[in-house]
């Protein structure tokens, strides 16, 4: 069956020839391609991929030029769902990324202050939302409602499994994978636990542990081929509390929102272990062996 996003707020349905269908079923197309290419280069066979990677880039540039409203500053009707795909399918333009981006910060904080998708939306979709942290704090916000359509309803509701639909009252399945994968905004997003692409299999892990004003602490926990990575904050008398856990055999590239200046490790300044660390624009970027690690910095996020 040939079919856009299935089963979004109000029951919404993309069915057959529409140009919503097609133009989702374009993107996952150039994201299926791009995963192609991904995976045959890190068999060692990129030299094969030459006319996928120039099939990717003309579908790329055909869907940007059909779809593309630079009065939305978006593709097609500017929603979620389609903003969304085009810069998880790699269809926007470096320069126009921005705005893009822009126009989706603003339909999530304005008219559509949830997650206004379907079933098939949700990898694109919490792809974007984890790659991007001025999005992480808006997903905590939407995570926090209690209030149609939502997460937070249908737990609010006393279900303990994900209906199909977020309509969940009506003839709908109540046990469905539609909505399966929020867990990664927890693991990754808040956490921060994230696979380093370039050596797979968490021999290094990438750590970027994310406090949002809603919560005061969270933690999580990786089953890896090298044991259990755990990485958790909690907010305490002022400051933030990270502690996080690398297993024997792997090492991690840990970023702190903070000034070097502003961290403390097992109560000593982090200052006097420069050569650790690299000072970015916003965060300080920590390389650590395998062991048990504390922190402390001072909580900007109340």
């Amino acid at each position: 069956m040939f079919i856009g996003d299935w089963l979004g707020p109000g029951e919404r349905m993309e069915l057959k020839e529409t140009a919503r269908a097609h133009y989702l079923n374009n993107c996952y197309y150039a994201i299926s391609l791009d995963q192609i290419i991904r995976i045959a280069e890190a068999l060692g066979q990129q030299d094969e991929m030459a006319p996928y990677r120039e099939r990717l880039q003309k579908l790329r540039n055909k869907i940007h030029e059909r779809y593309f409203d630079p009065f939305l500053g978006s593709y097609l009707n500017g929603d979620q769902v389609r903003t969304a795909f085009a810069l998880s399918a790699g269809i926007v333009p470096e320069e126009l990324k921005p705005a893009v981006l822009n126009h989706l910060v603003k339909d999530m904080t304005g008219q559509h202050p949830y997650f206004d998708i379907g079933a098939p939306s949700r990898y694109a979709y919490f792809k974007i939302l984890l790659a991007h942290p001025e999005l992480r704090d808006i997903t905590a916000s939407i995570l926090s409602k209690t209030t149609p359509p939502g997460y937070g309803y249908f737990i609010s509701q006393g279900k303990t499994t994900w209906p199909e639909a977020w309509d969940w009252d009506t003839h709908s399945s109540r046990v469905h994978t539609s909505f399966i994968g929020i867990s990664a905004w927890f693991i990754k997003g808040l956490a921060g636990i994230e696979p380093d692409e370039k050596v797979p299999g968490y021999r290094t892990i990438t750590l970027r542990p994310h406090v949002v004003k809603q919560l005061s602490y969270a933690k999580a926990g990786l089953d890896s081929p090298y044991g259990l990575i755990e990485s958790g904050w909690r907010k305490e008398n002022g400051k933030v509390i990270y502690e996080i856990s690398i297993p024997v055999g792997a090492k991690a590239q840990i970023y702190l929102p903070a000034k070097i200046s502003e961290i403390t490790e097992s109560g000593q300044p982090f200052a006097t272990k420069r050569g650790k660390s690299v000072e970015e624009s916003s965060s300080v970027l920590i390389n650590v062996e395998s062991g048990k690690y504390r922190f402390e910095t001072i909580n900007a996020i109340k």
